[in-house]
Order: C-alpha cells, then sequence, then structure tokens
C-alpha cells in the first residue's frame, strides 16, 4: 500500500493535491479517457462525476482503491512515451 487510508483531515497523504487532480485530468481528457476506459472496462470515464464514482467503488484486484490504481496505469502509460 502506498500510504494509510485518506482521513478527513488529509492528514494521511503527503501530496493529496497531485493524485486526485491526475483522475479529473483524465476524465478531462478524450484520449486519456478512453485509454482508461479500455484498461479499467468497469469505470466510466465519461465525465468527471461518472469517474468519481468508480473511483469510490470496489477496487480493481491487487490496488488499495481505483484512485491508486488509476495514478500507477497513468504513471506506466508516461514512462511508456517517454
Amino acid at each position: 500500500m502506498l500510504h494509510a487510508s485518506f482521513l478527513a483531515q488529509g492528514a494521511a497523504c503527503e501530496y493529496p493535491d497531485i493524485v486526485a487532480p491526475l483522475a479529473y485530468a483524465v476524465a478531462s481528457d478524450a484520449h486519456l479517457s478512453t485509454l482508461a476506459q479500455d484498461k479499467f472496462p468497469r469505470g466510466n470515464f465519461t465525465t468527471p462525476d461518472t469517474l468519481l464514482l468508480w473511483l469510490n467503488n470496489r477496487p480493481v484486484t491487487g490496488h488499495p482503491s481505483n484512485l491508486i490504481a488509476l495514478f500507477i496505469w497513468y504513471l506506466s502509460l508516461i514512462s511508456r512515451e517517454t
């Protein structure tokens, strides 16, 4: 696990301003949302609101949360492009 679950005060996450906005960026970009939809077929990346439903749902296998799964997927995507 990358870190403990979020707390109401946000103290458990050292960088809350990086991971969550990345999810919004994926939902806001047509190309990225299509790629994410292919990777995570249970998700719905058509709008930030539908993405939020998936992010708060049961995590995909092997990840503590869908938010972290999406973050790790994005990092692997950009590492292949560089």
